[in-house]
């Protein structure tokens, strides 16, 4: 997540907006059986207050499928947090 962060993020507004970083990157957060507890706000947050980042949570599988199609066409690099729970 540094280099989606401090890296990605940053070549659109480096480069004067003349480099895209089409990059998607799903991960899970949320407490299961046998991990422990992850706090969902944090992540997001930290993706929403970074320039050129987009960070997307999710509530369902529906969601997901949206905003997947919507991030692949997207020129910014974007992050899909998905729930644990949806995997089971």
């Amino acid at each position: 997540m540094d280099q989606m962060v401090n890296q990605a993020a940053k070549v659109h507004y480096m480069s004067g907006g003349k480099w895209k970083v089409p990059m998607v990157m799903r991960t899970t957060l949320g407490a299961t059986r046998r991990s422990a507890a992850q706090t969902l706000a944090i992540h997001c947050m930290r993706g929403s207050v970074t320039s050129g980042l987009e960070s997307c949570p999710t509530l369902d599988s529906y969601d997901v499928k949206g905003l997947l199609k919507s991030a692949i066409r997207d020129d910014n690099p974007v992050i899909i947090f998905e729930d644990k729970m949806m995997y089971n």
